[in-house]
């Protein structure tokens, strides 16, 4: 599709390229570019500059390698001759897990951003509560450690914990562990966790980046989702339902 010389907004669906003359394209061919928006000369993050692309002549540049997606929210698309402000909202980039940031700044983001709230039943198996209403003491080493293992790991084919991580800028957005079971008769994720900054609520982050670890699981042969949540939490259930997602089970617990 090829953008007139005026700045407009767009919303792409799924896997929909982009062309826009004169300025890098997003070429959404992987499975996870929902609201794509550009208002800068640039895509930012260092996948693609003006000048890449050709103003003569259409030019579709895949801007994210596989098991990466860009995702930029709520500015303008405008090709070079277009003459609407420049904004700077920031990119935000889903991708598994890879070491960066390190595991201490991953537990860190965990233990600011999960209220009390956000505690379920394997929260307290795994020891990272001490009950349904109180982290443990050793939340952050816990996490660390999880994301120790999962780091690398990303869409590969073994059974074990995966983490994706939502970047803005030099920063955090988001995170979510979750468990592949590949192996299993019939292959199976469970989402453990997905947590959105608390300056980064209300964007669409969260469910952006649940719909990326979905995708993503479908392309690994994945082929069923399971998660938990806290009886009180309630916008994330909201979250879940609109997704697909629908009641499985009732989890009771008594102390012996």
């Amino acid at each position: 599709m090829m953008m007139m010389p005026t700045a407009r907004p767009i919303s792409l669906p799924v896997r929909s390229p982009l062309f826009i003359k004169g300025l890098a394209a997003a070429c959404c061919t992987s499975v996870s570019c929902y609201e794509a928006d550009l208002s800068s000369r640039s895509l930012r993050e260092g996948y693609a500059e003006e000048g890449e692309a050709l103003a003569t002549k259409e030019l579709a540049l895949t801007v994210f390698p596989p098991g990466r997606t860009l995702v930029l929210l709520k500015e303008q698309i405008m090709d070079t001759c277009g003459s609407g402000p420049k904004r700077s909202d920031t990119a935000v980039v889903f991708c598994w897990y890879d070491g960066f940031p390190d595991p201490d700044e991953i537990a860190a983001f965990f233990t600011r951003n999960a209220g009390s709230t956000y505690i379920s039943h394997t929260d307290i198996q795994w020891g990272r509560a001490l009950d349904a209403q109180r982290w443990s003491p050793d939340l952050h080493r816990k996490i660390a450690d999880l994301a120790i293992q999962a780091k690398g790991r990303g869409g590969g084919t073994s059974p074990g914990i995966r983490l994706v991580t939502a970047k803005a800028g030099h920063g955090l957005a988001g995170i979510a562990f979750l468990t592949a079971r590949p192996d299993a008769d019939r292959p199976y994720a469970i989402l453990e966790d997905l947590l959105v900054g608390s300056d980064h609520r209300g964007m669409g982050i969260g469910s952006s980046m649940l719909q990326w670890v979905r995708d993503q699981c479908r392309l690994a042969g994945i082929e069923k989702m399971f998660l938990e949540s806290n009886l009180g939490n309630e916008r994330a259930h909201a979250l879940f339902h609109r997704l697909g997602f629908t009641p499985l089970s009732v989890v009771m617990s008594c102390d012996l």
